[in-house]
């Protein structure tokens, strides 16, 4: 797997294109963003956990993101199954390649953002080190 920088890959994504990399806007790279929702799966063997977010990127520069907890556990005692969920939202916008979020509106905090096609050619957008894929 190959890693691309984010700001010189939204296009690619977009487009299908493979043609030389070349500087994105952040207005290609938000609409790369806004293009589906985007989901992270993460499963903790040891822990028998899994965790799960969704977010998506709305057009009036709000991100909403749904995220979930599961655990599983076995013993001597039986069987114990839980679970969480949550959500959340912020303010959102591109800058600089950069995205940045805030919960106020005031004070945004910046998250580098990557991506990468995996084996089977789709995208998955890295954020701060968490891989989401497209979803639904």
């Amino acid at each position: 797997m190959r890693r691309i920088a984010f700001a010189l890959a939204a296009a690619l994504f977009i487009l299908g294109d493979s043609s030389p990399v070349r500087a994105y806007s952040d207005a290609e790279i938000s609409q790369f963003l806004m293009s589906s929702p985007w989901c992270h799966f993460r499963y903790n063997s040891a822990g028998g956990s899994t965790t799960t977010r969704r977010g998506q990127f709305g057009g009036n520069g709000v991100l909403t993101v749904r995220s979930g907890r599961e655990v599983y556990s076995s013993g001597p005692g039986g069987t114990y199954s839980g679970g969480s969920q949550g959500g959340e939202q912020y303010y959102w916008r591109v800058q600089n390649a950069m995205l940045l979020l805030s919960q106020d509106g005031v004070n945004w905090q910046p998250y580098r953002l990557d991506a990468y096609r995996n084996s089977s050619g789709y995208p998955i957008l890295v954020v701060d080190g968490d891989e989401y894929s497209m979803c639904n």
